[in-house]
């Protein structure tokens, strides 16, 4: 889930680049901007909220 947020805040950035000519008006492309930076961070912090297994006996991990 947490991937294709990100994916699709890829999708969204890029798409005033490729949709629009380069002198259209600028808000519809802050539109897309501040959806796609949204996109981002939701699943920015998803992918940060997702628990990790536990380590198993043997495992070592350094931080």
């Amino acid at each position: 889930m947490a991937v294709l947020l990100c994916v699709a805040s890829a999708g969204v950035l890029a798409a005033p680049t490729l949709l629009f000519p380069a002198d259209s008006p600028t808000e519809p492309k802050l539109g897309l901007l501040a959806i796609g930076t949204v996109l981002f961070a939701l699943g920015t912090i998803r992918i940060r909220s997702e628990h990790a297994p536990p380590p198993t006996d043997g495992d070592v991990t350094v931080d």
